[in-house]
Parts: structure tokens; C-alpha cells; sequence
């Protein structure tokens, strides 16, 4: 069984970054498995994992996934954390969802088949 940890806040400068990727390695180091979601349009969490070299992006985004509804991206990181990289493609998902059924779900489902 998964549980899902969610860090928000709409105010930035508030150390969310820092939170996920500071909680996330700890599970991960103490044999948890842990996926990161990034949805940032500013990608931080992405960049500060990974950094901006272009050889390590993949091709598929979170962006991809939530505009395709299906198969969430995952990088490992190390074991047991792995990260579903953000991009500037972010900026356009509010406005793309606007009209789209049941959107309040779509990352509810994205996540679901990945519970085991």
C-alpha cells in the first residue's frame, strides 16, 4: 500500500523544494520506495536532482503524462527514489485541463497503478 505525501502551498519561498528532496532521500536511504513528482513549473526539485544537462532528460515529462492521461515517467535517482521530472511545459497545464473531464483525477490516476 502507497501513501501519498503532498507538498503545497501557493506562496513560493516557503521550502518545499527543500522539504521533498530532504524527506525523500531519508525514506528512500531508510529502504523506503520513493517517487518524487515534480509538478513546478519552475522544475527545481528537477533541477536540483538532476540538474539542466540536457544528456539526462528524458523524453516524456510529467507534462506528457497528464496531457496523455497514461504512463507516469520515472528517472531513478538512486535506489528507491526515483523522480517524475517537471519542465517548463508545466505553465501550460492549467490552461490546457480547463475543459477537461474530471481533471480534479487525472494525477490520482497517474499514481494509482504504481500503489505496489
Amino acid at each position: 500500500m502507497a501513501i501519498v505525501v503532498a507538498f503545497a502551498n501557493h506562496k513560493g519561498g516557503v521550502g518545499k523544494t527543500a522539504s521533498v528532496a530532504a524527506l525523500g532521500t531519508a525514506f528512500a536511504n531508510a529502504g523506503y520506495r520513493v517517487l518524487i513528482v515534480d509538478l513546478d513549473t519552475q522544475a527545481n526539485l528537477t533541477y536540483q536532482f538532476i540538474g539542466v544537462d540536457e544528456k539526462k532528460q528524458p523524453e516524456r515529462f510529467i507534462y506528457n503524462a497528464i496531457r496523455e492521461r497514461k504512463n507516469l515517467p520515472q528517472v531513478a535517482l538512486k535506489e528507491n527514489l526515483y523522480i517524475c521530472l517537471s519542465g517548463l511545459e508545466m505553465t501550460l497545464v492549467e490552461t490546457e485541463m480547463y475543459n477537461m473531464r474530471l481533471r480534479e483525477f487525472v494525477l490520482q490516476d497517474l499514481i494509482r497503478p504504481l500503489d505496489d
